[in-house]
């Protein structure tokens, strides 16, 4: 298990974990624009919300711990959590771009 600070170090602080943050509203748009062409896509943009809105949730849990001057304890609960679950995110957006064989994929695959 890694320590907290190597966790806060890796994810770049707050100005990684904001950057995480307005990322996951691009992986909705980019699932929510191949919904448009496939509505089969529904259920994974749905998904990707409620992924976004939970690490919405883990990184305000981290905001109000360093209020309280406790996040070095919550690091390794919140901020992990909330890493992997972006993470998890971008692998159902690459699922689902190869799943309908869209060509955007090879450029998706290098941006992810």
């Amino acid at each position: 298990m890694m320590e907290a600070k190597e966790i806060w170090t890796l994810v770049g602080g707050w100005k990684g974990l904001n950057a995480l943050e307005a990322n996951c509203l691009v992986l909705i748009d980019l699932a929510f624009y191949l919904q448009q062409l496939y509505p089969e896509a529904f259920a994974v943009t749905q998904q990707l919300r409620l992924s976004a809105r939970e690490i919405e949730w883990q990184i305000s849990r981290l905001k109000i711990a360093e209020k309280t001057g406790k996040l070095d304890g919550t690091i390794t609960m919140y901020g992990q959590h909330a890493i992997a679950t972006y993470y998890l995110m971008t692998r159902r957006l690459l699922d689902l771009y190869a799943q309908l064989h869209s060509p955007m994929l090879p450029q998706l695959q290098k941006v992810l």
